[in-house]
């Protein structure tokens, strides 16, 4: 007799059998060699191995998922994998993955003039700010206002304006 398990959000028959391999082994070996092949087919299939690792508490199975969304990074795959950390909240894996994208400023041209960059709002602004505190500009530096240009002097207030440069203010 066979069982029907509905599995929501799952649409990738490897994910469940990456599950079912972390949770029963293959044979004799043991779950840490068995996942040590993991290697998803695409992002979509990795998200799923997460939801379900989540779902049913299987930190190995997460960790494996976690780790293959730090390699191979191109430009092609990191918003995916950024919105995937943002979705999953995955810190650690962001944080590593955000580190390799600050230290690649070809990488980061490429990501700044990609159009799908706003689909993550929070990874650009925590991008920015990695940029001004590798420009030596950290936050103890900043007044908290908009820096705003001063106004070109109109023709009436040129004078002024030379007045209050030469009395030091």
């Amino acid at each position: 007799r066979f069982i029907t398990i509905q599995l929501d959000e799952i649409n990738f028959a490897e994910s469940v059998k990456a599950m079912l391999e972390c949770v029963y082994g293959a044979g004799a070996q043991d779950t840490a060699s068995i996942m040590g092949n993991f290697c998803p087919s695409c992002e979509a299939a990795n998200r799923d191995v997460i939801r379900l690792a989540k779902r049913f508490h299987l930190p190995l199975l997460q960790a494996k998922a976690e780790h293959w969304m730090t390699q191979s990074l191109t430009t092609a795959n990191v918003l995916e994998r950024l919105a995937a950390c943002e979705e999953f909240k995955l810190e650690n894996v962001r944080e590593k993955i955000l580190e390799q994208l600050t230290a690649n400023p070809g990488a980061l041209y490429v990501l700044a003039t990609d159009p799908t960059v706003v689909t993550v709002p929070i990874v650009l602004r925590d991008l920015l700010l990695r940029v001004l505190n590798l420009l030596g500009c950290s936050q103890e530096n900043q007044s908290g206002t908009a820096a705003t240009p001063n106004p070109a002097p109109t023709k009436g207030t040129q004078g002024n304006a030379k007045r209050a440069r030469k009395a030091g203010a």
